[in-house]
């Protein structure tokens, strides 16, 4: 029990503190789910938008019309670009087509537009993105590991729940079946009593019936012996005041005309025969005390054996009530044991349901990093390769320009001012940026 109630201790802490890890992933989860939902939102329209104005700007159309305008776009020079400026401009123009990256076009029109000194920034500007690729690279790793990691976790924690539940499961079963025994050993034990209560009615029916004809017997005998003594005192002092007694019965004659003898003994004669007699009585009442002496005997033992017999079925009586009263405790503390095992099962599931429930909440922050991991590995592969050859490209090709000079007229001075403050103003749109939304998407 002690143990059980510092596992359950223990157990009620762990479950606080995971409760209170899962309250705040679920806030930070939900609060990242809106986020890349009103995100996702933005970038599909940003890149709708910046693809149709790079459309419209690329088109020969355009370019036509741009070279053409004297008050927007003013030629302010004629530059004689070599190979690796149009390289360069292809490779970051496919490789934002391919990407859909909205940076990557912004430095494809910078390299188009851009002057010698302007290359630096650019050249800088896609070491910056190649850092913050890289830097992309390991959260998105680091986000995959984590998720990895949570998943695992709960799975654990769900197994060893599931394992913990059916050990519990498996001691409720147990102790119902325990229950079962007690309550058909106490119902047998109750059966036992009752037939030794039965048993010892008759045996007290016997004794009392052993000791109804015990008392009548002595009762019959010592009447008799009464009798006999007071027949005895008759006769014994009849024979002491008569000392003539009649001759014995005379013996009849084969003659049947000749008449008996009728003498009369002398009294000396006579002795012999009333000593007889009393002596017959007394040998009558010797034998019934004697009887009634064996009776009282074997009434005794009778009695003896009796009390004996109610004494061990008392105490086989008092032995199973104590059974059954122990039965009925054991079933108590089974029950307990029950009503224990099933509040830890509940808590188990609790516990269980909770962190299904962060399962299910994690799939909305992994489940699109665990999808696109491989895809945006790839994608972010080509940028840096695209981005490589670029900055390769650039980097030949700031020894490789030749800038020629030219005239410029008071109009080309301001369409040169324009120029010059729509390049600042993309520069200024970067650094606001930071990267586009479709890399901070990736976070």
């Amino acid at each position: 029990m002690a143990d059980a109630n510092t596992e359950r201790e223990e157990t009620q802490a762990q479950l606080k503190s995971d409760e209170e890890l899962l309250e705040t992933t679920t806030t930070s989860c939900k609060a990242k789910a809106n986020e890349w939902a009103e995100r996702s939102r933005l970038r599909s329209e940003e890149l709708a938008g910046i693809n149709e104005a790079i459309d419209i700007l690329t088109s020969p159309d355009a370019v036509a019309t741009f070279a053409t305008a004297d008050s927007t776009f003013v030629q302010t020079r004629s530059v004689k670009t070599d190979s690796s400026q149009t390289k360069a401009y292809n490779i970051l123009k496919d490789t934002a087509s391919k990407t859909q990256n909205v940076r990557l076009a912004m430095l494809a029109s910078k390299v188009y537009t851009g002057e010698g000194s302007h290359f630096d920034k650019v050249i800088e500007d896609i070491e910056k993105m190649i850092s913050k690729l890289r830097d992309e690279e390991q959260s998105d790793i680091d986000h995959k590991d984590w998720c990895e990691s949570e998943r695992n976790k709960a799975n654990t924690q769900n197994e060893d729940l599931e394992y913990a539940k059916d050990s519990l499961d498996k001691g409720m079963k147990r102790s119902g079946s325990k229950i079962a025994e007690l309550n058909k050993e106490h119902a047998a034990t109750q059966q036992d009593m009752k037939d030794l209560k039965k048993e010892m009615e008759d045996a007290l029916d016997v004794r009392n019936a052993e000791n109804a004809a015990f008392k009548e017997s002595i009762k019959a005998d010592t009447d008799a012996v009464t009798l006999l003594t007071k027949a005895i005192e008759a006769l014994s002092k009849f024979y002491e005041k008569n000392s003539l007694l009649q001759k014995q019965d005379p013996e009849y004659t084969t003659d049947e005309n000749k008449p008996p003898e009728a003498e009369f003994t002398s009294a000396t004669s006579s002795g012999s025969v009333n000593t007889g007699i009393v002596s017959t009585l007394g040998g009558i009442k010797e034998d019934l005390v004697n009887e009634m002496k064996v009776a009282r005997t074997e009434e005794a033992e009778a009695d003896a054996s009796y009390r004996k017999l109610l004494q061990e079925s008392q105490d086989a009586m008092d032995a199973m009530e104590q059974k059954c009263v122990d039965l009925k405790a054991s079933v108590a503390e089974e029950n307990k044991l029950i009503s224990d095992l099933q509040e830890t099962f509940d808590d188990k599931q609790a516990q269980k349901d909770a962190t299904d429930a962060y399962l299910d909440d994690l799939k909305e922050n992994c489940d699109w990093i665990m999808n696109e991991f491989e895809n945006r590995k790839k994608q972010r592969k080509d940028e840096l390769a695209g981005l490589d050859d670029a900055k390769s490209a650039l980097a030949g090709m700031k020894s490789a320009l030749v800038t020629k000079k030219s005239v410029v007229t008071k109009g080309q001075t301001q369409s040169q001012s324009r120029v010059a403050d729509a390049l600042a103003d993309l520069d200024n749109s970067e650094k606001q940026l930071g990267m586009s939304f479709l890399q901070r998407s990736r976070r």
